[in-house]
């Protein structure tokens, strides 16, 4: 048998605007209606909403999430970074012993480094050669474990180099008097 449009008054059938019941066909029923007060008359409590100064003056923390992969060491204390030689010359550098999410270590691998990528056996694999950029990377978000601090710190980048002191310009006044002076002798 098929359903008739009284079946469903949601659907706006003519037959039935209201169920038999009396209470419309959407909504609380009647006495589940609140009868407190009006919304207008509800206050805040003073805790739970602070000072507008306080609101300005709080920092903003933005925490960085842990990754959720980890990159165990080779068993001597070395990175499980190598590099493969594939067909036709072409070079990939390959992850191995990750545990955990490796998805998102590929993931944060290829935007870092900007090259392709892929999870192949378990394993992370990067198109190119890029050694010492994936330790340098693994090293900065610090999901290596089991890696010798020599290791680490032999792949982990540089520190930048002090820019020169510029230089004053009374130091280039006083060098100009003299160029001036040898001059004229």
């Amino acid at each position: 048998m098929l359903p008739s449009f009284s079946d469903f008054p949601a659907l706006g059938s003519p037959v039935a605007a209201k169920p038999p019941s009396g209470r419309p066909a959407w909504g609380p029923a009647p006495s589940a209606v609140p009868t407190g007060p009006t919304p207008a008359a509800w206050q805040p409590i003073a805790h739970d909403v602070p000072p507008a100064a306080e609101q300005a003056a709080a920092p903003v923390a933005v925490a960085s999430p842990a990754p959720t992969y980890i990159v165990h060491g080779s068993k001597k204390g070395g990175f499980p970074v190598t590099l493969e030689t594939r067909a036709r010359g072409k070079k990939v550098t390959i992850i191995h012993n990750v545990t955990g999410d490796s998805a998102a270590l590929l993931a944060d691998l290829k935007r870092a480094i900007g090259a392709g990528g892929v999870l192949r056996d378990n394993d992370v694999e990067i198109q190119g050669e890029h050694e010492e950029r994936v330790a340098a990377f693994l090293v900065k978000s610090g999901c290596v474990k089991g890696v010798t601090n020599a290791n680490k710190a032999a792949a982990a980048p540089p520190p930048k180099k002090p820019a020169p002191a510029p230089k004053s310009i009374a130091a280039l006044d006083r060098k100009a008097q003299a160029l001036k002076q040898q001059q004229k002798r």
